[in-house]
């Protein structure tokens, strides 16, 4: 348990002092979308992230980091000829 609590005091010290240094930047990701209701259930549908961020700074100490990110989200349906889709 000591190993654990000691593993995420280094995690949280890093993110700290990887926070601090600020600049121009790209994220990206990936994720599984799905959607479930009681009439249907879809198979998991891969996605993706990306975004950019930059700093604007406001004196010494002061700085705003705005972002722009686009997710491609959504999910796939088969309907059966006897099915009726509206």
């Amino acid at each position: 348990m000591a190993s654990r609590a000691s593993l995420f005091t280094l995690l949280l010290l890093l993110a700290s002092q990887l926070s601090a240094q600020s600049g121009i930047g790209i994220k990206a990701g990936g994720h599984m979308s799905t959607l479930h209701s009681e009439a249907f259930s879809n198979d998991l549908l891969p996605g993706g992230s990306l975004g950019l961020y930059f700093p604007i700074g406001f004196g010494h100490r002061w700085e705003l980091q705005p972002e722009v990110q686009f997710s491609a989200q959504g999910s796939t349906q088969e309907v059966s000829e006897a099915g009726r889709q509206t």
